[in-house]
């Protein structure tokens, strides 16, 4: 449920900034709703057994977001909204990969997520913000590497302690 919760958060705070103008925040009314709909969502089977698509659709989104302010600026709306449809449509796609259907894998996943989220957290806000007390204007860009080596740092551990790799294994004795 809390996973459901973050993965709504999530899209609604991307999807919030990239349709809306962000002093309107309309922002925070789309993922404070999507989050209560994805604790609700998370109480329904069906869809926590979907972890391995929903899961790399929302990091898909969140690269598509990097890449959206890369290309297109952070300025609401425009074609850069195809971007984080397409990126979040290929990390869903992704999901469909063999060695990504492994059992562990789901835990894998959400280490990968809630590492990335709590440890970019902590890395820009609590280190960079008020340790250091660099009250500079964060930039899309600017968080991304602090939470992209946090979710692969998580994933890493999580499939270290369940013994796998996020390999695709060759032949029966790899």
């Amino acid at each position: 449920m809390l996973t459901g919760a973050l993965i709504g958060y999530l899209w609604g705070w991307i999807w919030g900034l990239s349709l809306f103008d962000p002093n309107l925040d309309l922002w925070a009314l789309l993922a404070g709703s999507l989050a209560i709909l994805g604790l609700a969502s998370g109480a329904i089977r069906g869809i926590r057994q979907k972890a391995t698509l929903i899961i790399p659709a929302t990091m898909g989104l969140y690269l598509g977001w990097i890449a959206r302010t890369l290309v297109f600026g952070d300025v609401p709306g425009g074609p850069g909204v195809l971007l984080l449809a397409g990126c979040a449509i290929l990390g869903a796609g992704v999901s469909r990969l063999s060695w990504l259907r492994q059992t562990t894998t789901p835990a894998i996943l959400t280490a990968a997520l809630y590492a990335a989220f709590f440890g970019g957290f902590l890395m820009d806000f609590i280190l960079l913000n008020v340790l250091s007390h660099q009250g500079s204007f964060q930039t899309i860009p600017g968080q991304a590497p602090a939470i992209l080596i946090c979710g692969v740092i998580g994933g890493w551990i999580a499939a270290r302690l369940a013994g796998k790799s996020l390999s695709p294994t060759i032949g029966p004795n790899s």
